[in-house]
């Protein structure tokens, strides 16, 4: 009996690394195939790989700045007849969203007054002053713990509710959603947060380029869906792909440690 099951363990484990092994090839065919098509499209409608996704059934287009860019390269897709469905959207753009101007005032620089009520000795306005301080001190403290418990609530709810994409395609899934306009409501509600950060991270299969440049656009994908749909102020957004640099399960054996992997997660900007 013990052989049988010595036998029975061994060929489980055969098992699981052949499965391994086919999933890993077709991973590279079909990102080999992604990469191909994508390359076809760019040249032969004159635009950047970087605006064409393919998932294996359609062609979509995007990081267009207006309606009449889009349509002129959509009519050029066409005109390719490659025997797939064109798509696409007009959003902000492949490059992360810049940092706004600080536009805080500077205490020393703003001007007193024309006329000023008298208030006492001397000690009276450092007492004021003094007192201004600790209060625009316990003012930004408060921000930082809000910022903190944003980011903290946020994460807790993606890894509860994973933001999930179509196979091998930016392309939100329909069920996520929901989860990102929960995101949304709670990101509007704490405007003393600030600005977050939204970071994109990849499984380790496939080469690690394609994964850095897939986890860049996906955490685009998130911050452009929550500024068109969740009305949130494109100032206080911004994102970053790290590709597969930060596995949450290393080294990678299971589906589920892919799935662990592939995730969108928050960070409080400085």
């Amino acid at each position: 009996m013990s052989e049988l099951v010595q036998i029975m363990r061994q060929l489980w484990r055969h098992g699981v690394a052949v499965l391994m092994v086919l999933a890993a090839m077709a991973w590279g065919l079909a990102s080999w195939l992604t990469s191909t098509v994508r390359d076809e499209v760019a040249d032969g409608a004159g635009i950047s790989a970087d605006q064409v996704e393919f998932d294996g059934t359609q062609i979509e287009l995007v990081g267009f700045s207006s309606q009449a860019e889009l349509d002129q390269a959509m009519d050029a897709v066409r005109q390719l007849d490659l025997g797939w469905e064109v798509s696409g959207g007009v959003n902000v753009g492949s490059t992360p969203i810049s940092a706004p101007t600080d536009t805080k005032e500077d205490p020393e620089s703003v001007a007193a007054p024309a006329t000023q009520p008298t208030v006492g000795p001397e000690s009276t306005t450092t007492s004021q002053a003094a007192g201004e301080s600790e209060s625009t001190t316990t003012t930004e403290a408060k921000s930082t713990t809000t910022a903190t418990e944003v980011v903290e609530s946020l994460n807790a709810l993606f890894e509860l509710e994973p933001i999930n994409f179509d196979y091998l395609s930016v392309r939100l899934a329909e069920e996520s959603k929901a989860t990102l306009d929960h995101a949304a409501g709670v990101i509007n509600a704490n405007p003393d947060a600030g600005r977050l950060k939204v970071v994109g991270h990849t499984d380790s299969l496939g080469p690690s380029a394609a994964n850095q440049r897939l986890s860049e656009r996906r955490a685009l994908i998130v911050v452009e869906y929550l500024i068109a749909y969740g009305n949130v102020d494109a100032d206080r957004l911004e994102y970053e792909g790290r590709g597969e640099t930060e596995l949450k399960v290393d080294p990678q054996v299971t589906y589920w440690d892919g799935l662990a992997n592939r995730r969108i997660e928050w960070e409080i900007l400085s």
